[in-house]
């Protein structure tokens, strides 16, 4: 807490001021989940509604469950900064025309910018980052004007001490001071003319150690840089076998950041140039694990995707087993220790009595997922989700259950997935006991895996008897 009192002391230095540097902190310690996808990507602008009003505000239900899920939504400076047509249909007039900015802020999602500073190498050089500080400015200002309707909460540095350091022949810096004062410099511009945007950073790793990441967020706070976020970016085939190296590395980096007021997150990226939505899936799964493992759940978890030339993956929907929006779902489940959960929601149609060997159809149970698993049959683990018959042995209130000729377990739809969030209504055919008595009608939700184990969740539905004579 000491720590962290001089760090807002040095933001503010008076009594309101520290209040509202507090208070900026721990809402960036929020805004937890991120996506970022590819701004070549094909399907982007189907995310959005084309519509702004409050009242009629349509959402395109390929990612209610992603969405819901989403606090910040990350757009490539170069796609609305209005300067160059790099990235297919994904223009600032086709982000305007969906309504993509004031659909985000009316749906609570905060907008993000990933921008450079500083960059080296013969291609687009700007040492002094005067250029790109103009660019992000002009990025802002087309998402915050009055035909766009948007908000930009926060700008994210691309890489600066790469691009200053190890890019280019020879580099535009050798040491970090300089450097240190560029980025310095650019915040400050920024800030002129927009204030409230919170400004952090990415770095990669390991091409980065992190003893030099930390030395270099060192360096910017000499310099009066005061960093609202750090963001880790791991290339896992640079990593390779050494993940116990990986892990250390996020813990140090975790604590460091939590030592210093800044909120540490990691992004969560596929390898790219695949040309192959599951492939990119696949690739990015061992880094959720071993983050995981390092720490749990970062403060900032994003979901990107950067190719430069290969539009992977599709973002939508969230039932395609490796779209960028069923990652998010998967990633923030395992992150989240995959809790399965349901609350029942209603039922109909439920005879109160039956004759004997009788059929009745259109019956219908609705569960609600609570948990952090999407439901889905087959899910890309080989795993199925079903209803499933469920009577109690504990004070019953009629006959324990046995006897129905069919009390089939009833799937999830091929096809169709329930996230997060979302409820699911069931609608099938009971056919009734050949035994006269009295039988609980009563259900819970499955899971069953690859190998045929079962495992039954959450809440049970409201148990009916039904006479059958």
């Amino acid at each position: 807490m000491f720590k962290r009192v001089l760090l807002v002391i040095f933001v503010c230095s008076w009594f309101s001021g520290y209040i509202c540097a507090q208070v900026a902190i721990e809402t960036v310690a929020d805004d937890r989940n991120w996506i970022a996808p590819n701004r070549r990507s094909t399907d982007l602008l189907n995310m959005f509604s084309g519509s702004c009003s409050a009242t009629s505000n349509p959402s395109p239900d390929g990612w209610i469950g992603a969405r819901n899920q989403t606090n910040v939504f990350l757009f490539f400076r170069e796609t609305v900064d209005n300067l160059n047509a790099c990235c297919n249909s994904n223009t600032l007039q086709n982000f305007r025309a969906k309504k993509a900015f004031c659909w985000l802020q009316n749906k609570g999602i905060k907008i993000a910018i990933a921008s450079s500073a500083i960059v080296g190498g013969p291609v687009d050089p700007d040492c002094t980052a005067t250029a790109n500080a103009a660019n992000a400015r002009t990025a802002i200002r087309n998402i915050q004007s009055g035909t766009s309707g948007g908000t930009v909460t926060y700008v994210d540095l691309d890489e600066p001490w790469l691009k200053a350091n190890r890019i280019g022949n020879p580099p535009c810096y050798t040491s970090m001071d300089p450097a240190a004062e560029v980025v310095k410099n650019f915040i400050d511009n920024v800030h002129s003319e927009f204030p409230s945007v919170k400004i952090g950073l990415t770095e990669p790793h390991p091409r980065i150690p992190a003893t030099e990441l930390m030395t270099w967020m060192d360096v910017l706070k000499n310099h009066g840089v005061v960093l609202p976020f750090f963001h880790l970016d791991v290339n896992m085939v640079e990593v390779g076998s050494n993940t116990a190296a990986l892990r250390s590395a996020i813990q140090t980096l975790n604590n460091y950041c939590q030592a210093n007021g800044i909120v540490f997150g990691v992004i969560f990226i596929g390898a790219s140039g695949m040309g192959n939505d599951c492939e990119f899936y696949d690739t990015a799964i061992p880094l959720l694990t071993n983050t995981k493992a390092a720490i749990g759940r970062p403060q900032h978890s994003l979901f990107m995707s950067f190719g430069e030339n290969d539009p992977h993956p599709n973002n939508l929907t969230e039932c395609n087993s490796c779209s960028m929006t069923r990652l998010e779902n998967d990633g923030l489940s395992l992150l989240q220790n995959d809790v399965k959960k349901s609350t029942f929601v209603s039922q109909s149609n439920i005879p109160t009595s039956m004759g004997k060997g009788q059929t009745v159809s259109g019956v219908k149970v609705t569960m609600k997922n609570t948990g952090t698993t999407t439901w889905q049959t087959p899910s890309r683990d080989g795993s199925s989700y079903f209803l499933t018959y469920f009577p109690t042995t504990v004070n019953p209130p009629c006959s324990a259950g046995g006897g129905w000729v069919q009390l089939p377990g009833v799937g999830v739809p091929s096809g169709s997935c329930v996230p997060p969030g979302q409820t699911i209504t069931f609608n099938f055919a009971i056919t009734s006991p050949l035994i006269a008595g009295t039988y609980q009608f009563r259900w819970r939700m499955m899971r069953e895996d690859a190998f045929g184990g079962e495992f039954k969740f959450g809440q049970s539905s409201t148990n009916v008897c039904i006479l059958v004579n």
